[in-house]
C-alpha cells in the first residue's frame, strides 16, 4: 500500500506545526520560504527493514 503525497499535504502539516507548540516557539521559516519535494523511497519494506537497512520493530 503507497501513500499518494500532494504537493500540499507535507506543506500543510509542516504549517501545522509551525503554529503549535513547541514547534511556534522555534520561530521556523514559512513553508512558501522552503524548498522541498515528495519522492519516492525504492526498495522500502516496512515489514522487516526500512530502505537505510535498519530493523523495523
Amino acid at each position: 500500500m503507497s501513500l499518494r503525497l500532494t504537493p500540499d499535504m507535507p506543506a500543510g502539516a509542516y504549517e501545522f506545526l509551525r503554529i503549535t507548540e513547541p514547534f511556534k516557539a522555534w520561530k521556523l521559516l514559512s513553508f512558501k520560504s522552503m524548498a522541498a519535494r515528495v519522492c519516492r523511497a525504492h526498495g522500502f519494506d516496512l515489514k522487516t527493514r526500512s530502505s537505510a537497512g535498519h530493523t523495523q520493530f
